[in-house]
């Protein structure tokens, strides 16, 4: 073999040992995803609470929506939103799952203000009659 090719041998299996021994490249930092927000729309953030429970005060359909004021006895009560209807008459006791919430919440549909609102699922249903 010529001394030109042995030389470009040499030199191609040094590089190559190298960049085997080499540790890999770090991966790109990925950006964290970020949930789609509809314009206008405010941001949904941790409650301080995972659930309210007591009897609906007031209750308001608006579209698929329904907004119901729970509270205790002797307290004012929270507002929260759940998705669909609710078969719990104002009166009955309620449970629900505390999803978020928003502080300053405007509803458009209802053309009204919430100091604060909870973003909820229904955990449990009882009518008193």
């Amino acid at each position: 073999m010529a001394a030109p090719h042995r030389l470009l041998l040499l030199v191609f299996g040094v590089l190559a040992s190298s960049a085997c021994d080499a540790p890999p490249d770090p991966p790109a930092a990925a950006e964290a995803p970020t949930p789609a927000v509809r314009e206008g729309m405010p941001a949904v953030g941790p409650a301080d609470r995972d659930q309210l429970v007591g009897e609906v005060r007031e209750l308001t359909l608006a579209g698929h929506y329904t907004y119901l004021r729970v509270g205790e006895a002797g307290t004012p009560g929270d507002w929260a939103v759940v998705m669909g209807p609710v078969d719990v008459p104002v009166g009955g006791a309620i449970e629900l799952r505390v999803q978020g919430s928003v502080d300053d919440f405007h509803s458009r549909q209802l053309d009204r203000d919430f100091d604060r609102l909870f973003f909820a699922s229904v955990a449990t249903r009882e009518t008193t009659t």
